[in-house]
């Protein structure tokens, strides 16, 4: 590997473990969410239909944040560590990850996350923070979904189309704000496919919204199919 190509490699490694290390530092205050979403994941470990009806049975407790801590929960059970810990660790550390991608150079990063960090000290966005809440890991799938849409902006690229619309059908299973969200996300991916079929003849407008549209009504699907 290049030297040049090695340098901002190794700053991005050192931010995380330095961010992953913040994070473990800091307390975890768990809410009713948590509990519930802990006694459907003991449920499925054990094979209980009770679970497996609560997994897909209700939008406030949506199975995206369900399942996410039940895969959590086992690499706990090796890594000796609280699923919810991890959980929330990995998600928290995502979601900033890809906010800090959406400026395009190192200084305009750097200045992104100076108010980003005021405001995370904020009273209300703190307490945010220190939620033992497994809903955190919508955040993920919301955050890549807002820097595809804005990367889409910038250069048209297919890939970014197909993982918006990756991205926003994992929010289906997020709750009725996450089926919110995904709409207004794909809704304006959906405009600017518009002006540009209209300034550029040679781009094909129903390829572009087969792909982000697709896995979206997947998703609606496979949601009412389970309910």
């Amino acid at each position: 590997m290049h030297r040049l190509h090695l340098i901002p490699l190794l700053v991005w490694t050192a931010l995380l473990l330095a961010v992953l290390s913040i994070r473990f530092l800091l307390p975890f205050e768990p809410t009713n969410s948590h509990f519930v979403h802990a006694r459907i994941v003991d449920s499925l470990t054990a094979s209980q239909v009770w679970g497996r009806q609560a997994l897909v049975g209700s939008l406030e407790f949506p199975p995206l944040s369900t399942l996410a801590m039940l895969f959590a929960e086992q690499i706990g059970q090796f890594l000796r560590i609280p699923g919810g810990f991890i959980l929330i660790i990995c998600a928290q550390t995502w979601t900033l990850f890809y906010l800090l991608r959406v400026p395009r150079n190192a200084g305009l990063r750097v200045l992104a996350a100076i108010p980003f960090c005021c405001a995370m000290l904020a009273p209300v966005s703190y307490a945010t923070v220190l939620t033992l809440d497994p809903n955190w890991i919508a955040a993920v799938p919301a955050a890549a979904a807002i820097y595809h849409v804005i990367q889409w902006e910038r250069y048209h690229s297919l890939r970014d189309a197909v993982l918006l619309g990756i991205n926003a059908s994992l929010l289906v299973f997020a709750g009725l704000a996450g089926i919110l969200l995904a709409l207004v996300i794909l809704l304006v991916c959906a405009m600017s496919v518009r002006q540009m079929s209209v300034s550029d003849r040679e781009f094909n407008p129903r390829g572009i919204r087969l792909l982000i549209w697709a896995p979206f009504g997947y998703a609606m699907l496979l949601l009412f199919l389970a309910n």
